[in-house]
């Protein structure tokens, strides 16, 4: 649908009867077109006298039923382009967006995000169902705690040497792998402080002529916080996405 403003002039399931009913198909097909005839890929597709969808490709994308249910489904295509076809066959106030590469069915009125998954999400007499619950990443304090605890011998090592004392921190030999980036902040238990001048060496490699060691110090501290911050996923309510 990109460079393509669909207008499907239906929101409700008297409008897709009635479009369907005028609709003259394609020369040679069954292909009813929404909007622009030269698009085969968005038509109007019946199933019964009481229901109507609205096909994208061949996804069924939004179905309305004579009872007034709507049923949205995105056939496993979470895509910007089945977000938009969504969004436009929609009746006011639902619409579609992406929240964090997933599409969600916005429900103007009370102001909520349902997440579309794998099965269709329901709407009826003002009603969502069927929409899978979000999930908010947080921090684990306590497993954080502990984490960040095994790079603190490290990090008072660096602080002595680079603040305290400010000695020049060595430049890695050019000749040898910078492997300890990965391995030390992966298992840093493994390392012993004999070997801490050359993991210093090698972590303030990339930040040599950018600032002065105290800076560099910091950055390397902020640089092992982050890889010692251990997350979480919490369920979030359904309709929620923060």
């Amino acid at each position: 649908m990109y460079g393509y403003r669909l207008n499907s002039h239906i929101r409700s399931f008297a409008d897709i009867e009635h479009r369907y009913a005028v609709i003259v198909p394609i020369r040679g097909t069954t292909c009813r077109p929404i909007d622009n005839r030269r698009v085969k890929t968005m038509e109007i597709i019946k199933h019964t006298d009481d229901s109507y969808s609205c096909r994208y490709y061949s996804t069924d994308c939004v179905t309305y039923f004579r009872d007034g249910t709507i049923q949205v489904h995105c056939g496993g295509w979470q895509s910007q382009s089945t977000k938009d076809f969504i969004d436009a066959c929609l009746p006011n106030p639902y619409g579609a967006r992406m929240v964090h590469g997933a599409i969600h069915i916005i429900d103007r009125v009370v102001q909520k995000e349902y997440r579309l998954g794998s099965s269709p999400i329901t709407i009826k007499n003002g009603i969502v169902t069927g929409a899978v619950h979000n999930y908010k990443q947080l921090v684990d304090k306590p497993a954080t705690k502990l984490a960040r605890a095994e790079y603190m011998p490290f990090i008072n090592f660096a602080k002595s040497f680079m603040v305290t004392l400010g000695m020049e921190v060595p430049r890695p030999d050019k000749d040898s792998p910078m492997w300890y980036n990965n391995t030390f902040t992966q298992n840093p238990e493994q390392y012993t402080e004999d070997r801490y001048l050359d993991v210093l060496g090698e972590f303030a490699y990339m930040r040599w002529y950018t600032s002065t060691p105290s800076k560099t110090f910091k950055q390397i501290k902020a640089m092992l916080y982050r890889s010692g911050t251990v997350y979480y996923s919490a369920e979030l309510p359904i309709g929620e996405t923060k």
